[in-house]
């Protein structure tokens, strides 16, 4: 037999709150664990309880580089959102558009230490095909021979190409999106001044 649905509100009893919490942060962390395993992601779960105690688990092992790439995601995602606004109202040129992804992917540095600027990286923007840029370019890299660091740094690298692959993507939608709009609005003043 199951139990019942539990009604979703503060436990008043501070003992029965204090069991719940202990129980269902251990589930909660269980699960984030076999999540992680099961599904080969990184989890990271922070736990903050009433007096202020933290509870943290992470599948990796620094939280911090979890933290990192939520705080850069976080910021490209703003830019974005900040982007599509100033683009709604007519504020951004293609100057601006360069320099903000310049903010946002600086400079990276290679597994030869060279700085790279991504804006300078032009056979992603004209590859006719992603896939066989970025197998030249892990063939040159000669993956077999690569320690677990430069490895690391490899991916951190692919990562940051595929940040601005998305950023892209999401700024061609929002220009799409502002195009039909604008045509549905056309559409209707021109039904409306018809009619």
């Amino acid at each position: 037999m199951g139990r019942g649905k539990v009604q979703l509100k503060r436990i008043e009893d501070k003992i029965s709150r204090q069991v719940t919490f202990s129980k269902r942060k251990g589930g909660l962390m269980k699960k984030a664990n076999e999540l992680a395993v099961l599904c080969d992601v990184e989890v990271a779960l922070l736990i903050f309880s009433d007096r202020g105690r933290l509870y943290e688990f992470c599948s990796t092992e620094s939280l911090e580089e979890i933290l990192e790439r939520y705080r850069i995601h976080a910021e490209e995602e703003a830019a974005v959102r900040k982007r599509a606004e100033q683009e709604k109202h007519g504020v951004v040129d293609d100057k601006d558009k360069q320099s903000q992804e310049l903010q946002l992917f600086p400079k990276l540095r290679s597994n030869h230490g060279i700085e790279m600027n991504l804006a300078e990286c032009t056979d992603l923007q004209t590859s006719g095909n992603p896939l066989q840029m970025i197998q030249s370019h892990l063939d040159t890299q000669n993956i077999d021979q690569k320690s677990m660091t430069e490895l690391t740094q490899l991916e951190k690298e692919m990562d940051a190409i595929l940040r601005q692959i998305r950023l892209r993507k999401t700024q061609l939608m929002m220009e799409a999106v502002k195009a039909v709009h604008e045509e549905t609005l056309l559409s209707l003043a021109s039904t409306s001044s018809s009619v």
